[in-house]
């Protein structure tokens, strides 16, 4: 598996309204999921920083698109220059219904819009199988020829003999197969996920 190095990760901005995208032609690679799946978590992980992304046990901290800038080698690439898009999680209960709406229509005008966005990381708890929000937005993103990435967090979590079972779970309802998902924890090699990223760069 190729290796992947960092160079630089740095926070750029926060954005609730599309005029206010960062300009220029960098490719943007946005993650996606329900709240306190692990979005935050995995972007620090892949970044080698704990506190690039704000992180917190208590769900519906991301409010906005938040964009982090990276300068990657790996691949094809060298010291590549690229944005990661925390996007807010869906699907927290305790958001008013006119909160959920507004975040909904962020995420599906920045997916159905964005220029720049060259593929959708959908994160998926490993626990259980993708539900309706998670679905609508994978086909969203295929109906507008996004790519997407699909990832099981959390893996760490279960037993050995459970994990072939979680990936089938998962990857049912979204027409793949059990190794097109990638997953995510603790003691999980990255690379895998960076190289799904890199081959969507040109």
């Amino acid at each position: 598996m190729q290796a992947f190095t960092v160079h630089s990760a740095e926070f750029i901005k926060g954005v609730r309204s599309l005029k206010d995208l960062p300009g220029g032609k960098i490719p943007e690679f946005a993650f996606a999921g329900r709240s306190n799946v692990g979005k935050s978590t995995l972007i620090n992980r892949l970044c080698q920083r704990k506190e690039l992304a704000r992180t917190g046990s208590k769900p519906g901290r991301t409010r906005e698109l938040n964009f982090y800038r990276i300068n990657l080698s790996g691949a094809h690439l060298k010291n590549f220059a690229l944005h990661l898009v925390d996007l807010p999680g869906f699907g927290y209960a305790s958001f008013s219904k006119q909160q959920r709406e507004s975040i909904s229509r962020l995420i599906v005008k920045y997916c159905t819009t964005g220029n720049n966005l060259r593929a959708l990381i959908l994160l998926i708890d490993s626990k259980r199988k993708p539900e309706d929000d998670e679905l609508a937005l994978y086909e969203l993103c295929l109906s507008n020829n996004i790519p997407v990435i699909a990832v099981a967090t959390k893996m760490d979590r279960l037993k050995q003999s459970e994990r072939a079972k979680a990936l089938k779970v998962i990857s049912g309802p979204l027409g793949l197969m059990p190794e097109d998902i990638l997953h995510s924890g603790n003691k999980t090699p990255l690379m895998k996920i960076w190289a799904r990223i890199a081959a969507y760069i040109d």
